[in-house]
């Protein structure tokens, strides 16, 4: 007996976690001012290495993620946390939204997400989270005294 429309179920919306991470790293590494090329060479990658993390087709080793962190701190007096938090944060909105944040594989009816519909949220959380800290002095993005100068701790 043939089935209805009416009695398939909905697809349900899902994000991976590594595709995720990638669209907020890439967030992050274009409010840097950073290219693809730029960025990949000062963390000892190459542009498609790069790439495929930014695209979830690949996820970093903890070595790359501690160059990562030691490559951003310096422009914006943040560190890999920053991204950590983004990723956090923006799986929070997903949630909200009724997008589910699942490992691999997926399910039979699960709906992924476009890159433009990922971007859309990412960009909305980095800018409501992010946006206020951006034009202040590296010095004053460390309320405790944590304070970095001319790219180096003190």
């Amino acid at each position: 007996m043939p089935t209805s429309p009416i009695d398939l179920p909905a697809p349900r919306p899902i994000i991976d976690s590594a595709t995720l991470f990638g669209r907020c790293l890439a967030c992050v590494r274009r409010d840097l001012g950073l290219t693809q090329e730029e960025f990949a060479a000062s963390i000892g990658l190459t542009r498609p290495g790069l790439a495929r993390i930014e695209g979830g087709r690949a996820t970093p080793s903890y070595y790359v993620l501690m160059r990562m962190g030691q490559r951003i701190r310096p422009r914006r007096g943040a560190d890999a946390a920053s991204i950590i938090t983004l990723v956090y944060l923006s799986a929070t909105a997903f949630r909200r939204r009724g997008v589910r944040v699942v490992n691999r594989p997926r399910a039979p009816g699960d709906a992924i997400l476009s890159i433009a519909q990922i971007d859309r949220v990412i960009g909305a959380v980095y800018d409501a989270e992010f946006g206020a800290i951006r034009d202040r002095p590296i010095t004053d993005a460390f309320p405790d005294g944590d304070a970095v100068e001319g790219g180096a701790e003190t």
